[in-house]
C-alpha cells in the first residue's frame, strides 16, 4: 500500500493505520470490517486522548440516555460469574419504518425489534451514556455511521442464547429472541444482494445504507453475514424445541444466508492466490470490500453457526431439514478445508504455528476473530475428521501458551508485536479455543489454559487492570501495552459474558481464572534497530515500507547497504540463554544476493539470507516483513547482551531492518498467591531443560509437561511451593499448586 518510487502511503493506507492508532467518533471506516475497523475507533480511544471528546458527550447528555446500568439489573445466581447488567443496559427496541426487501418473524404482530447500543461514554460520576457510531447530528438526530449494527446484535443475541440455556434464565430467553428478530430485520431479501445484510441502523429503525467505501453494506458478503449465520445456527439450537416455528424461521434465513455464501463466496472453491509466494484459498467470506482476498476470521465466525445447526439436526426426519443440513455440512467441509491450510510457523519460528486470519496477507496476525482452531476442531469432531482436530490441536499448542507467557493476545503481530493493545473479545476467542481444541482433542493442557487465558479479565494483564466486572457485568473496551485502561464499556461486552458463562459451566477453569495475582513475567522484548549505533554505510528511514495490512514494522527501519552494521545493546532481565529473532524485509531477489550477518557478545551466530521472497501475487508490493528464529542460542552475563549486525552480499541491494526480538529459551509467567497458585513455562530450546519453579502456594505443587501437540510427556511433584519444572523441546508446562489440581 505504498508507492515504491516515493515511499508514500497509500491514502487508504495510511486511513485504516491512524484509525488503529488514533481513532475518533466521526471516522467513516475505509477498510477491515466494521467490527474490528470502526469498532477501534472506540474500543482504543484512551483516557489521555478522550477528554476533548467527552466534553462533547456531557453536551449532548439531554439528547441520550445516561443512566448506570444497576437501574437495569439482572442480578446473578450466587457463585457465578456472569453478569448480564450492562447488556441489559444496551438492550434496546425499536419499531422500524417499512423498508423494501427488509423484514422479520411476526412483523405485523410484534412491529418492536430488539437492538443493542454499540458505544458507551464512561462518564465522571460513574454512570455510562449509550452511543452510537461517528458523529451525531442534533437536528436529524441520527449518527454518522448509525445507532444499531449487526455484528453485536447477533453477539449479544448468542450471549443471552448461552446465558438462557445454561441458566433457564427467561429474561435472557426474551432479549435473545428479540435480538434473532432484529438480526433478521437487517438481511436483505431479494435482489442482487439476497441473504446479505445491511449493518447500521438509525435510532428510529432506518437502515443506514452508505455510499463506498462503506463499512459493511449488503453489496457482499462480509462479516455482519458471518456473525448473522452464527445467531441463526445458536437460534436455530436453542428454539428448536421451545418454539419449532421461531426456529424454522431461522433455518430459512440461514439457507437464505446460504445462497449469498455459494453465489459470492463459494464460487471461488477450489481457486488459490499467490500471496508473497504462498499458495492461499479465495474461498473465505471477505472482511469488506477493501479485503476482496477473504478473511478465515470472519469465516470462523460463520462456522460457529453452522456447526451448532449441524449438532442440533443429527438424525432429523424431515426432508427439508435434511437437505439444509446437507448443505451446511457441505459448507463445514469447503470452509475446514480452507483453514487448515492456514497454519505458518512452527514451534520455534514465527508466527509458531497459529492458523492465520487473513489469507490475503502472510506477516500479519491479530487477537481478534480468530476463531479458527476452535471451529476446526469442532468440525473434525461434528463430521468425524480427526485430522482436522489434531491440527487444531497442534496450532494452539505451539501458538498459545507463547502468547500467554508474553503477556496475552495482542492486536496485532505483524509480524512484531508492534500495537500491544488488547481487547476483551481477543481473549475470549483465546479463551473459547482453548477450551474446545482441549475438550475435543482431548488435550487437558489446552483445557487448562483456557482458565489461564481468562484470567486477563480480572487483572492479569499488562496493568493487573480488572477488566470485567463481575458485580457490574461491564467490559472495559481496552488495555494499553502500558497499562493504560479505557473504560468505556460497549457492546463487545458479550464476548466476557461468553468467557464468563463458560467458566461458570466449568469451575476448575474459573478457579484458574481468579487465581491472577500478578507474579513474574520472563518473556521476549524487543529491541529497535534504529536505537542502535550505526556505522558505515547506514541510513534511517522516515517511515515503515508495509502499512498494517502487509505487515508493519514497530517503527523506523534502518537501510544496510555494503559496510553497513548496526550494533543493539540489550538490558535483560537475567542472565541466561537467549534465542534472537531479526525482523527485516524479505525481498523479491534472489536467495544468497543479500543477507544479515549476526553476532553477539563477539560469537558469530548466523547469516540470515533476506532474498527469496515469491511472486507478490495479490498483495500490493514485492516482499514482506519476516521474523526468523536463530537456531544458536546466545548466552547473556550481567543482564546484558551485545549484537551486532551487519550486511553482506552484493552490492545494489538494500537491506531493511526493523529489530531483533530476544526470545529467553525457556520464558514463563507466574501468577497466584498463597490460596492458589499457577505458572506456565514455554521452551524454545531443541532440547530437554529443567527450571525451577517457586509459587506464592507453599503446599505441593505438580508440573505437567506437554509436548508441541500438547500431549502429557512428563510429570514431576514438588513440595512447599517448589518443583524442578521439566519443560520439554518447543513444548510447555503447566505448574499449579494442589488448590488448582482438581476437576470440576
Amino acid at each position: 500500500m505504498t508507492d515504491r518510487n516515493t515511499n508514500r502511503i497509500h491514502p487508504m493506507a495510511l486511513t485504516c493505520l491512524n484509525r488503529l492508532i488514533h481513532p475518533g467518533p466521526a471516522v467513516t471506516s475505509m477498510c477491515g470490517s466494521t467490527t474490528r475497523s470502526s469498532k477501534r475507533e472506540v474500543n482504543m480511544r484512551t483516557t489521555r486522548n478522550r477528554t476533548a471528546w467527552a466534553a462533547t458527550m456531557i453536551l449532548m447528555a439531554g439528547l441520550l440516555q445516561a443512566a448506570s446500568p444497576a437501574a437495569h439489573a439482572q442480578t446473578p445466581q450466587p457463585g457465578r460469574l456472569a453478569n448480564l447488567d450492562h447488556l441489559n443496559f444496551l438492550y434496546d427496541t425499536v419499531d422500524p419504518p417499512e423498508q423494501a426487501n427488509h423484514t422479520t418473524y411476526r412483523l405485523a404482530q410484534e412491529p418492536d425489534l430488539g437492538v443493542v447500543w454499540v458505544y458507551t461514554q464512561h462518564n465522571p460520576d460513574d454512570s455510562y451514556t449509550r452511543l452510537g457510531g461517528g458523529v451525531y447530528d442534533a437536528q436529524t438526530k441520527t449518527w454518522g455511521q448509525g445507532t444499531f449494527d449487526t455484528d453485536d446484535i447477533t453477539r449479544n443475541a448468542v450471549a443471552y442464547l448461552r446465558h438462557w440455556r445454561l441458566n433457564g434464565d427467561d429474561h435472557s430467553r426474551q432479549h435473545a429472541y428479540q435480538l434473532l428478530r432484529g438480526t433478521a430485520y437487517f438481511q436483505t431479501l431479494a435482489g442482487p444482494n439476497r441473504g446479505n445484510f445491511e449493518i447500521w441502523m438509525q435510532p428510529d429503525g432506518t437502515l443506514q445504507h452508505v455510499q463506498k467505501p462503506h463499512d459493511g453494506n449488503d453489496e457482499q458478503a462480509n462479516w455482519s453475514l458471518a456473525r448473522g449465520m452464527w445467531a441463526y445456527g445458536e437460534g436455530y439450537a436453542a428454539f428448536k424445541n421451545s418454539d419449532p416455528d421461531f426456529a424454522a424461521f431461522l433455518a430459512d434465513r440461514l439457507a437464505l444466508s446460504f445462497d449469498a455464501l455459494d453465489r459470492e463466496v463459494l464460487d471461488k472453491y477450489g481457486q488459490y492466490q499467490v500471496v508473497d509466494g504462498l499458495r492461499r484459498p479465495r474461498w473465505f467470506i471477505p472482511g469488506c470490500y477493501c479485503e476482496p482476498y477473504g478473511d478465515a476470521g470472519a469465516t470462523a465466525d460463520a462456522m460457529q453457526g453452522l456447526i451448532a445447526y449441524l449438532k442440533a439436526t443429527v438424525g432429523a426426519s424431515d426432508a427439508g431439514t435434511r437437505r439444509l443440513r446437507a448443505r451446511a455440512e457441505r459448507i463445514t467441509t469447503q470452509f475446514a478445508e480452507g483453514l487448515t491450510q492456514m497454519a505458518l510457523g512452527d514451534a520455534y519460528t514465527w508466527p509458531f504455528g497459529a492458523i492465520m486470519p487473513n489469507p490475503g496477507y502472510r506477516a500479519v496476525w491479530h487477537g481478534w476473530g480468530s476463531m479458527m482452531p476452535g471451529v476446526l476442531a469442532e468440525a473434525g469432531a461434528v463430521l468425524q475428521r480427526r485430522d482436522w482436530v489434531e491440527a487444531a490441536a497442534t496450532s494452539m499448542a505451539r501458538f498459545a501458551p507463547h502468547v500467554l507467557a508474553q503477556g496475552g493476545p495482542d492486536a496485532f503481530w505483524a509480524p512484531t508485536p508492534a500495537l500491544r493493545v488488547q481487547w476483551g473479545f481477543s481473549v475470549d476467542s483465546l479463551v473459547q479455543n482453548l477450551y474446545k481444541v482441549g475438550t475435543l482433542a482431548h488435550r487437558d493442557s489446552l483445557r487448562d489454559l483456557a482458565g489461564l487465558a481468562a484470567a486477563w479479565y480480572f487483572g492479569d494483564n499488562y496493568g493487573s487492570a480488572q477488566m470485567y466486572s463481575p458485580q457490574t457485568g461491564r467490559l472495559f473496551d481496552g488495555l494499553e501495552g502500558n497499562g493504560r485502561v479505557n473504560t468505556n464499556a460497549g457492546a463487545e461486552t458479550a464476548h466476557a459474558v461468553m468467557s464468563m458463562l463458560l467458566l461458570d459451566a466449568n469451575p476448575d477453569l474459573a478457579r484458574r481464572a481468579l487465581a491472577w495475582r500478578p507474579g513474574e513475567r520472563y518473556t521476549w522484548q524487543q529491541a529497535e534497530a534504529e536505537d542502535g549505533t550505526r556505522s558505515g554505510d547506514t541510513t534511517l528511514s522516515e517511515s515503515c515500507q508495509f502499512v498494517v495490512a502487509e505487515g508493519w514494522c514497530s517503527g523506523k527501519e534502518v537501510i544496510l547497504r555494503p559496510g553497513g552494521t548496526v550494533r543493539l545493546t540489550v538490558q535483560v532481565p537475567r542472565d541466561g540463554r537467549y534465542l534472537l529473532m531479526p525482523a527485516f524485509t524479505r525481498m523479491q531477489i534472489p536467495t544468497g544476493a543479500a543477507a544479515l550477518t549476526v553476532s553477539a557478545n563477539n560469537e558469530r551466530l548466523a547469516s540470515v539470507d533476506v532474498g527469496g521472497a515469491g511472486d507478490k501475487g495479490v498483495t500490493p508490493q514485492p516482499g514482506y516483513p519476516d521474523v526468523v528464529t536463530l537456531d544458536k542460542p546466545v548466552n547473556a552475563t550481567q543482564r546484558q547482551l551485545t549484537i551486532d549486525i551487519g550486511y553482506a552480499g552484493q552490492a545494489g541491494h538494500e537491506i531493511r531492518l526493523d529489530g531483533v526480538l530476544v526470545q529467553p529459551a525457556v520464558e514463563w509467567h507466574v501468577a497466584g498467591d498463597t490460596n492458589a497458585a499457577q505458572a506456565l513455562l514455554r521452551s524454545f530450546s531443541h532440547s530437554w531443560e529443567t527450571r525451577p519453579v517457586s509459587l506464592p502456594d507453599d503446599g505441593p505443587v505438580t508440573a505437567r509437561a506437554y509436548d508441541t501437540a500438547g500431549r502429557l510427556v512428563r510429570t514431576a511433584y514438588g513440595r512447599s511451593g517448589s518443583v524442578d519444572a521439566p519443560v520439554p523441546p518447543g513444548g510447555f508446562t503447566v505448574v499449579t499448586s494442589e488448590a488448582l489440581t482438581g476437576r470440576n
